[in-house]
């Protein structure tokens, strides 16, 4: 197993939840058909649930994988409660979780199948019977990871601290005392037991650790990354039979230590920083995805992966991220409230705002060439140059213009802004010119992006694409209607042989050889239906949306 530079996440059709065998965590009685009615009952809706929700997935649904938020400090991927047991480690967040397949080296985002309607304080993994517990207050909720169905819960007369598993009980720490939960009737009765009788599992909080001395070369229970940042520890769990210990860190993932060596390794590398995913940037063999809570630079060449999330001087999780560019030298982050400027491995970002030149503090793309930063606003278009103190032009005539997208080729620089298509002379000092009235009516109207293939300059409004060909000056129109059978554009990335529109309802793909459309959606391996975000480079195109990003090996 090499989870370090694993690429986790990869697309698999649903599978269709197998009916219970048994009640989990107690022995039946013979008299106990009622029970078993009632999660056979339990069973055939789960069934339906999940072969009303599955889709089979399309030829070629390996080339796609999947990554989400999940390690990280967001809402969503804060790691609160770990289980293991011989095969699996189960991490849960506050709102789901996912499961590790220790012998196959990939993670699982569809378990469990049907989120809990509550918050757990903790899980607890059942040795004897390979059930999962997750404890909401005073409450058990049994779970069976086998086949995928939620059990009736079990109530203590306390809040839960605690629990221990027995071959006859289930033993509970609550705050009113140790109670014990009958596995052959299910009946909960206080324990006089003395409490160091038991052997306790995963607790709330981390107190339980500070005691045990296997972890004390865990201390002070943080880690420090490249950037000089601390991340807590927030939560632990063994692993049964072995001499490993799974940790998640706010921020740094999953990582499993060696108790003997003591050393660790990531698992989570390669999972994003960012909650979501609305903007892309590549630069040579590295990629850029960010959203919100911070950007994920990974680089394909070398297989290494960086969250970025928080400097010295900054919380990324605390703004809205809206653009990205990057080379080896400088980060650049567009956001709601101006432009952050970072020199690569420092950790001190400079913020750029109207108070330093922008046309407004609002930065919606960007486009990084050579040592032209080229800044898109809310209030118009922005010329920054290294090292990014001040942005060095603007421009009156685009005034109060929203610049939605930005490219550059063959020395000029075209926008795609609420007005329509404006392009920059690279002639004659750069001057902003509009097309001709007789050109695609679209290029007075609102335009959601640009891109730049050096044959030609494809705009995209919502209801079409719109080619340039800048040396003869001559249009073409891709309308949506009876060419790409997806949604409204949001994105588009151009390469060598493909251009690619992002929309509200799928990825669609124009082949420029065959002059031909295909499109994808969810059933094909898409993880998301809207798709703000498309980059391609290096016969893969990257995909961002709401859940987190997809990447497609488009070119075998």
């Amino acid at each position: 197993m090499n989870p370090g530079t694993a690429l986790p996440g990869t697309y698999r059709p649903p599978i269709v939840t197998p009916l219970p065998q048994r009640v989990p965590g107690r022995r039946e009685p013979l008299t106990g058909g009622l029970r078993r009615g009632r999660a056979l009952i339990c069973g055939l809706a789960a069934l339906a649930l999940c072969a009303a929700d599955a889709r089979p997935a399309a030829a070629g649904a390996g080339d796609w994988q999947h990554y989400r938020s999940f390690g990280g400090r967001t809402p969503l991927g804060r790691i609160t409660s770990l289980a293991a047991d011989a095969r699996y480690v189960y991490a849960f967040t506050a709102t789901g979780g996912a499961r590790y397949d220790k012998l196959k080296d990939e993670w699982d985002f569809s378990f469990p199948r049907q989120t809990p309607a509550f918050a757990a304080d903790f899980t607890a993994h059942d040795r004897y019977t390979g059930d999962i517990y997750f404890v909401a207050g005073s409450r058990l909720h049994p779970f069976s990871p086998r086949s995928g169905i939620w059990y009736p819960a079990i109530a203590f007369p306390a809040a839960v601290r605690q629990l221990a598993f027995e071959d006859r009980s289930i033993a509970a720490r609550t705050d009113r005392g140790i109670y014990l939960c009958d596995r052959w009737n299910s009946a909960v009765t206080a324990s006089e037991r003395d409490p160091s009788s038991f052997a306790w599992v995963n607790a709330g909080g981390l107190d339980w650790a500070r005691n045990d001395g296997r972890l004390s070369f865990l201390w002070p229970y943080s880690l420090q990354d490249r950037w000089a940042l601390v991340h807590p520890l927030s939560a632990l769990a063994f692993e049964p039979a072995t001499e490993y210990v799974w940790a998640a860190y706010d921020g740094m993932g999953l990582w499993r230590y060696d108790l003997l060596t003591r050393r660790g390794e990531q698992v989570t590398r390669g999972f994003l920083a960012s909650q979501d995913v609305i903007a892309a940037w590549g630069d040579g063999s590295r990629v850029g995805l960010a959203g919100r809570g911070g950007v994920t630079l990974y680089d394909e060449a070398g297989g290494q992966w960086q969250q970025l999330d928080r400097l010295f001087n900054l919380d990324l999780a605390t703004r809205e991220i809206r653009a990205l560019a990057f080379d080896r030298s400088d980060i650049l982050i567009g956001t709601g409230d101006g432009l952050v400027a970072l020199r690569s491995g420092d950790d001190f970002a400079r913020v750029l705002t109207r108070f330093d030149g922008l046309p407004d503090s609002r930065v919606n793309c960007l486009a990084l060439s050579g040592d032209s930063l080229w800044v898109g606003t809310g209030g118009g278009l922005a010329l920054c140059r290294r090292p990014y103190g001040r942005a060095a032009r603007t421009w009156n005539e685009l005034r109060r213009v929203i610049v939605n997208g930005i490219a550059t080729a063959g020395g000029n620089v075209y926008l795609a802004t609420n007005r329509g298509a404006f392009w920059l002379d690279g002639r004659d000092s750069l001057k902003p010119r509009r097309f001709p009235a007789e050109d695609p009516a679209e290029l007075r109207q609102e335009l959601r992006a640009v891109a730049a293939d050096g044959d030609a300059v494809w705009w995209l409004a919502p209801e079409a694409l719109l080619r340039l060909d800048p040396a003869s000056g001559g249009w073409r129109r891709l309308p949506r209607a009876g060419g790409y059978a997806a949604g409204q554009g949001l994105a588009l990335a151009a390469d060598t042989a493909n251009v690619w529109v992002g929309t509200d309802a799928g990825l669609a793909r124009y082949d420029k050889a065959a002059d031909a459309w295909r499109t994808y959606h969810a059933g094909d391996g898409l993880l998301d239906e809207a798709v703000p975000a498309v980059w391609s480079q290096g016969g893969h195109v990257w995909c961002g949306g709401a859940s987190g990003a997809s990447r497609f090996q488009w070119d075998k």
